[in-house]
């Protein structure tokens, strides 16, 4: 867990934004030969939790999570998988889910998100992103408030970069 303090808080409301899925994602998944699939949040996650087993040094945080989780037996969200050629997953992004806040107001609430190092700085990181903002907006999601660390500069420039603000945690 990171300390609250090494966090940075950003947000945007869905209303407006248009999350275009333009020429540049679409070249990123043929240059590469990349699939996009849905695992529903009443799916097989095998595949899904396969690929966070095997690739548990790189992908800690997101390791922690699928075991813990399938400890508690909590329910899943939405996860979002990017295969290459040879149907190896590369990257996920999930579970992701909507929620009520205390206002009553439906949030975005995006799970993991990473990219295999081999397969960074392709613009996949984005193309997923953008794709799992889109599927959470057609679920109903107003807004969206994450927290990331202050360090993780790579995942700062995608949220950035994708529209969403740096708020005041106060």
């Amino acid at each position: 867990m990171v300390k609250e303090s090494k966090l940075l808080m950003l947000e945007k409301t869905f209303s407006g934004w248009s999350l275009f899925v333009g020429p540049v994602i679409l070249d990123c998944l043929q240059k590469y030969n990349l699939t996009i699939e849905i695992i529903s949040s009443k799916g097989n996650f095998d595949e899904y939790i396969n690929y966070v087993y095997k690739n548990k040094d790189e992908l800690k945080a997101e390791f922690k999570y699928v075991k813990n989780h399938l400890k508690r037996g909590d329910s899943w969200g939405e996860i979002l998988i990017v295969k290459d050629k040879n149907k190896k997953i590369i990257a996920s992004f999930g579970p992701n889910r909507i929620e009520k806040d205390k206002k009553k107001i439906k949030r975005a609430r995006p799970g993991y998100f990473s990219v295999l190092k081999n397969f960074r700085n392709k613009k996949i990181g984005n193309t997923l992103w953008i794709i799992g903002l889109k599927r959470m907006k057609k679920m109903g999601a107003n807004y969206i408030k994450i927290s990331v660390a202050k360090n993780n500069l790579s995942a700062i420039r995608i949220y950035l970069n994708s529209g969403l603000k740096k708020i005041d945690k106060n």
